[in-house]
């Protein structure tokens, strides 16, 4: 075993504060009361602190009068109308293809064997080379 802990520069220094104190509300109410009630806000690490005309949010911007790009908005609109129209559009098609489909009509001509010309299903003879219609 080590005897680290007997060494006399591991001993607690004297200005450290008793644990009890981080976790006192009294002590709290007492720092918030006296750091941050009396000065201008703390709003965070200097980085964090917006630019002259920088805003958090859009109604921010909007609530101060500034003009304002908005882009963002703008193509969430944009994706928001093209994944509807997909959904109208599949459920068209589902549609469409659920209707029965007719069947053929009948044809009303037939071809001639000798001329290859259309002719009337009921003619016997053909009106152009004048051979007799097939069955």
């Amino acid at each position: 075993m080590s005897d680290v802990a007997s060494l006399p520069r591991l001993r607690p220094a004297n200005c450290q504060l008793p644990v009890s104190w981080y976790f006192d509300p009294e002590i709290f109410a007492r720092e918030k009361k006296l750091l941050f009630d009396a000065g201008s806000g703390y709003v965070g690490h200097e980085l964090m602190v917006p630019n002259v005309g920088d805003y958090q949010t859009l109604a921010a911007a909007k609530e101060a009068g500034a003009v304002t790009i908005n882009y963002g908005a703008f193509l969430n609109l944009v994706l928001d109308f093209l994944i509807v129209a997909l959904a109208v559009f599949l459920l068209v098609r589902a549609v469409e293809r659920m209707k029965k489909q007719e069947a053929p009509a009948e044809p009303t001509t037939k071809k001639c064997n000798e001329c290859l010309s259309e002719i009337p299903k009921a003619a016997r003879r053909c009106a152009f080379c004048t051979s007799p219609a097939p069955a």
